[in-house]
């Protein structure tokens, strides 16, 4: 139990010294940028671009398909597997710690946290695109954006960063696993 406390309030720290560098305006409009769900839209069309270039639309339906369903899975998954599980208060929304925190959008989203959603799916989503493309280098820098956008939320003191870290791992191995199975299922 004492590895489990020492655990929470190394996160907690870290969430703080992360969120002591809100304020900083070019910043903060990156981070809100980052976070939102909108941002990401030119991105998506340029994958959905490139997939069609190599795969054809026959293909890229089924990608997409399956890449759908690898959202639902690791976004309802953080849901229902953690979040409704373990109960653990966003920062924002813990009465000790928000009183600490600056937050930039004013916004702390739903009351549990663990684990964050946004960095399941976008991590999900690399890793998908990532074997989808037989890990061409590009492709890892798919990677760098997520951690962007998973990074965001952590500064917008809306996750910890625990949860954060483990919304990613828990992201990438869904984002694996539906890979695994639709390849299976769609071929090369």
């Amino acid at each position: 139990m004492e590895f489990l406390e020492s655990l929470i309030a190394f996160d907690k720290q870290w969430l703080i010294n992360v969120n002591d560098f809100v304020g900083t305006a070019w910043l903060d409009q990156l981070m809100i940028l980052a976070s939102s769900k909108w941002a990401s839209i030119p991105l998506y069309a340029f994958i959905l671009y490139i997939l069609w270039k190599k795969f054809g639309t026959e293909q890229t339906l089924w990608i997409v398909t399956a890449v759908a369903a690898m959202v639902v899975i690791s976004d309802q998954g953080s849901v229902h597997l953690f979040k409704n599980v373990f109960q653990r208060l966003r920062p924002c929304h813990d009465a000790q710690l928000s009183q600490q925190l600056m937050l930039v959008t004013g916004k702390c989203g739903g009351q549990f946290g663990f684990v964050s959603s946004h960095a399941a799916n976008v991590f999900g989503l690399a890793t998908f695109l990532v074997f989808t493309f037989k890990a061409n280098k590009g492709w890892f820098s798919l990677f760098v954006w997520a951690a962007v956008v998973s990074f965001s939320r952590i500064y917008l003191a809306v996750h910890y960063p625990l949860d954060v870290v483990v919304g990613a791992i828990f992201g990438m191995l869904t984002g694996w696993a539906v890979f695994r199975i639709s390849d299976k299922i769609i071929g090369p």
